[in-house]
């Protein structure tokens, strides 16, 4: 595999042109580049985005990033993505595999609110090379000074090996906050089908979750955070509603 440093480090760096190898959070969609505590409105990783790769996600390679006027690209080669006991994308900081991970993410900048993007990735993700992952997905985000709103379309398809059918997952997450100085609303829908035959006899999930919550704004730093997540899935009587507090704190 790719046996990089750690720790990124920045062979050219300009606004238009930057090239970093080693570590990076992984650019697909806006969600992973930006879900630290002090940086998202949800405590609980949208549910699209949940089952389509790991928290956190990173990568070992190369990455090429920059923005020209309204425009902003990032393009990447890594390690990419291994396949975990239940076929799900999980962490890896070695190669399982001969084949390098590819992606990349288009933006693009309306107005002085409005960001919208397209996100894609591609890799074989199991020891054997028999198995490619493709992710697919859509952004936008509208931020004004009373109003923040964001949404993730995602979709995924598994080649698996004959004569199981291919996997699929699609789904999406909108999140909306509205700003009342120090306390703000926070409200959330978000849709995920998945199937994939290959694995445990299969999977098979259609799920659906409302978020509701209130971030209190001590400073411009320090956020406090609670979250009551309802669950719900089709045919079945889930019984996993959650409460969630976080504190995020930017230094």
């Amino acid at each position: 595999g790719v046996q990089t440093c750690a720790i990124p480090i920045c062979l050219v760096s300009s606004e238009a042109f930057t090239v970093r190898v080693g570590l990076f959070l992984v650019p697909f969609g806006t969600w992973n580049t930006a879900s630290r505590p002090h940086e998202s409105l949800l405590i609980r990783t949208p549910l699209n985005l949940e089952y389509l790769y790991p928290a956190s996600w990173r990568d070992l390679g190369i990455l090429v990033e920059g923005q020209i006027g309204v425009l902003s690209y990032a393009t990447y080669l890594g390690n990419g993505l291994a396949e975990g006991e239940t076929g799900a994308a999980v962490q890896q900081f070695r190669d399982n595999n001969t084949d390098k991970a590819k992606g990349g993410r288009v933006g693009l900048i309306v107005g002085q609110s409005i960001k919208v993007g397209v996100s894609y990735y591609t890799g074989k993700y199991d020891d054997q090379n028999m198995r490619d992952l493709h992710l697919e997905g859509a952004d936008l985000s509208w931020v004004s000074n009373q109003w923040e709103v964001h949404g993730e379309y995602t979709k995924a398809l598994i080649e698996n090996p004959e004569p199981f059918e291919r996997g699929k997952s699609e789904g999406y997450s909108i999140w909306a906050c509205m700003g009342f100085k120090s306390f703000q609303p926070v409200g959330s829908f978000q849709k995920l089908q998945y199937t994939d035959p290959y694995h445990d006899g299969g999977i098979d999930i259609d799920r659906s979750r409302w978020a509701l919550g209130l971030r209190y704004v001590l400073s411009s730093t320090l956020f406090v955070k609670g979250e009551y997540d309802w669950n719900k899935e089709k045919g079945t009587a889930l019984k996993n509603d959650q409460w969630q507090v976080q504190v995020g704190l930017s230094f």
